[in-house]
């Protein structure tokens, strides 16, 4: 069954999307993130961009989904985190970008249902931190996992038989 077949016949509700790609390390090109808004909005589909791992990029750029054509805005939440890159978990500083007021509405009265209406103090306190003084850090980060993951990768491929590594352009474990 054919991906176009497949989103037919299944009819789902949303389409989770990692990007960069969890765990190859992929950071998908801006054709093909419009391609897959595309057939969000074609079949009804919301698009959610998980977007956690695009601070740790190892080579090229990456493209946020919201830098996708104003057409698709409407049909799509961006999912991020510094979380990943700053080791801020216990913090709970994860948040949602939602173009669309209608979904935004939506998805903060679901927040209001489950009891999640406020930001963590400390969260907030280390999120503008991180975001404001942060840079160096993530910069001496990448390229201490861009050298592990070329060390690995060398390794792999000089002392294992028929193991091919992928290649990386983002990380998503630090």
């Amino acid at each position: 069954m054919t991906n176009k077949l497949l989103v037919k016949v299944v009819k789902p509700q949303l389409f989770i999307f990692c990007s960069p790609h969890n765990p190859s390390g992929k950071i998908w090109e801006k054709d093909e993130l419009e391609r897959i808004a595309f057939l969000c909005k074609k079949y009804g589909t919301l698009l959610v961009a998980d977007e956690v791992h695009s601070e740790i990029i190892f080579s090229g750029e990456f493209t946020s989904a919201l830098k996708l054509s104003e057409k698709y805005l409407d049909n799509l939440a961006v999912l991020t985190l510094p979380n990943k890159a700053f080791k801020l978990g216990r913090l709970k500083t994860s948040y949602s970008i939602i173009p669309d007021e209608s979904k935004r509405r939506i998805f903060l009265q679901r927040l209001k249902m489950n009891v999640i209406t406020s930001p963590n103090v400390f969260g907030v306190a280390g999120l503008t931190a991180t975001y404001d003084y942060g840079e160096e850090w993530l910069e001496q980060l990448t390229l201490y996992l861009r050298k592990n993951y070329e060390f690995s990768k060398q390794f792999i491929e000089e002392n294992i038989a028929n193991w091919k590594v992928i290649p990386a352009e983002a990380s998503y474990l630090p």
